[in-house]
């Protein structure tokens, strides 16, 4: 219901700042750390609230999240935001993506099987 009458992204920004205001002491020092003339890479995106904070400070946002169905949904969010569908680690190889369930859902009502990703090239 309140997606439907705030619109999507508007429902991210306030749960961005709850995070702020009740949870994650970190995303106070994002205007700190990102300058406004450089990159900043958000690696792990999930639903975007370090991506929120970044797209308001930095020049350009990179958004890295191996879940598809969120990626498309951070594009959609952002389109401001270059936002890679890939895993990050220290070593090229294949990882199968798990999804936490909940009470037969899938976690934050993302619905997605476990897929194998690559990890991008180095």
């Amino acid at each position: 219901m309140a997606e439907r009458v705030l619109g999507e992204r508007s429902l991210l920004q306030l749960e961005a700042l709850d995070h702020l205001w009740r949870g994650e002491r970190e995303l106070r020092l994002v205007k700190y750390l990102c300058a406004r003339d450089k990159s900043a890479v958000d690696v792990g995106a999930n639903i975007g609230i370090y991506t929120c904070f970044m797209s308001r400070v930095a020049a350009r946002v990179i958004a890295y999240v191996p879940n598809p169905l969120l990626a498309e949904r951070l594009r959609r969010l952002f389109p401001e935001v270059d936002v890679r569908n890939a895993a990050l680690s220290d070593r090229d190889g294949r990882v199968r993506l798990r999804m936490p369930v909940a009470g037969g859902e899938l976690s934050m009502s993302w619905r997605a099987s476990r897929m194998d990703l690559m990890t991008p090239p180095r």
